[in-house]
């Protein structure tokens, strides 16, 4: 995806069509996804169940130990860090920074996040997933 593409995706992702898909993992692949999720978000994680995916962008409903939280976006071939950073800190730790400040951060990681790997539909999911993200959980 050129410059461009990734700009508009970014700012107007309502634009673009996406068909969600049920995830297949067979009960294996399941059982180890705490432990995989909890080394990305780095806190206990106890039950991960797929949500969907469109290509390779996929959602998870994720309950780490004691807490409920939002979907959990994966996808391999973006570097979400930034991501999982202002995840845990909304829900784990308890707003160590001001409002402010973890809006302030969140749009930083918006506008670093490379999503030049992904097709259209898997831009536009990932960034709606995450305007979920912030108006259920950062923006509280």
């Amino acid at each position: 995806m050129n410059v461009l593409d990734q700009i508009i995706v970014k700012q107007v992702p309502t634009t673009f069509f996406y068909s969600p898909q049920e995830i297949v993992m067979s009960d294996r692949e399941i059982s180890i996804l705490p432990g995989l999720i909890s080394e990305l978000v780095d806190m206990s994680i106890t039950v991960v169940r797929p949500i969907e995916r469109v290509g390779r962008v996929l959602t998870f409903d994720v309950t780490p130990y004691q807490k409920q939280d939002p979907p959990l976006i994966l996808c391999r071939f973006v570097d979400l860090r930034e991501y999982y950073s202002i995840w845990a800190s909304v829900l784990i730790r308890g707003y160590e920074y001001s409002r402010a400040d973890i809006l302030s951060l969140y749009s930083k990681m918006m506008k670093n996040l490379n999503i030049s790997k992904l097709e259209t539909d898997e831009a536009a999911f990932m960034i709606i997933e995450m305007l979920k993200f912030k108006n259920e959980y950062v923006r509280r």
